[in-house]
């Protein structure tokens, strides 16, 4: 018997609304889990003795976790992220330097190449993306294998 390996995506969107839309568009996917966040902001690192950053996300509940490159295959990042010290451009700015792949999906065309811009390898409009992954099982496939590369 082989070992599934699960697709971890992390999720980073505001719109309370819009995040349970991917979460039930991702749930077809049985080999993919999806960490939801809401917000970024950068901290100090005390622990290098340089002038580090460390990028912190927060969900949709006030829990905040340190961004772990390690723990994700790729990221999906929405440009406006309301009541956050950070924007989308940020946030992608300082995940894919970190070596990790973020596609940017914002409801603004423009946003979108800002993201691209920023570091993200692909971007679209979110509502075309969000509508794709509802309605079309392999798009959503398609979407996991080219960003997992």
């Amino acid at each position: 018997m082989g070992v599934t390996t699960r697709t971890r995506i992390l999720l980073v969107e505001d719109d309370l609304s819009l995040g349970e839309l991917y979460l039930l568009a991702f749930e077809k996917h049985k080999q993919c889990e999806v960490t939801w966040v809401v917000r970024g902001r950068f901290v100090p690192d005390t622990t290098s003795g340089a002038a580090d950053l460390i990028l912190m996300l927060m969900n949709d509940r006030g829990g905040e976790q340190v961004f772990v490159p390690g723990d994700f295959d790729f990221a999906i990042c929405d440009y406006q992220l309301k009541m956050s010290e950070l924007t989308g451009e940020q946030v992608v700015a300082a995940i894919s330097r970190q070596g990790l792949r973020v596609m940017g999906a914002s409801g603004d065309r423009w946003l979108n190449e800002t993201l691209v811009k920023a570091g993200a390898v692909k971007s679209m409009v979110k509502q075309d993306l969000l509508s794709c992954l509802i309605k079309d099982r392999e798009f959503g496939d398609k979407l996991i294998a080219m960003m997992s590369i």
